[in-house]
């Protein structure tokens, strides 16, 4: 409860990378991207109706926000728009080559973030990003 300890607020973000399972269904002759693409949306927006609901049942002010784009990059303009002062995300926990081809999203936000960035492991799914605003400009009145 950091965030209602200073009067801050959470910002959920999800990040769908269109751009991605597009490029991915083009190696598939035949294969329209676009049921997968709004597959993720909708769980995307279900969860962030969730964690937004959650976080209201404590007290807590809260909003969400869906996103298309690099989920690295996404995230990280996200928390600088908001001036974030902490990204909080989920890991998969993936090792060895899975990891290794995959990439990881976490780590990518770890390696380049100039602001704290909390790691939880599993728990907020393949594509919810969260991004908890605890003081300054993003806590909102």
């Amino acid at each position: 409860a950091t965030a209602a300890a200073v009067g801050g607020s959470l910002i959920f973000c999800s990040v769908v990378d269109s751009d991605r399972i597009v490029m991915e269904c083009a190696a598939m002759p035949f294969v329209d991207p676009t049921p997968s693409i709004d597959s993720l949306k909708a769980r995307a927006n279900e969860a962030l109706a969730a964690a937004v609901a959650r976080a209201e049942s404590v007290g807590l002010r809260a909003e969400s926000m869906l996103k298309e784009g690099e989920p690295v990059n996404t995230v990280l303009t996200v928390a600088h728009q908001y001036a974030a002062d902490l990204i909080v995300m989920g890991s998969h926990g993936r090792r060895g080559l899975q990891r290794l081809l995959l990439g990881s999203t976490t780590e990518g936000v770890l390696r380049e973030a100039d602001i704290p960035v909390l790691v939880v492991r599993g728990g907020c799914g393949p594509t919810a990003r969260l991004l908890e605003t605890v003081s300054g400009a993003a806590a909102r009145s």
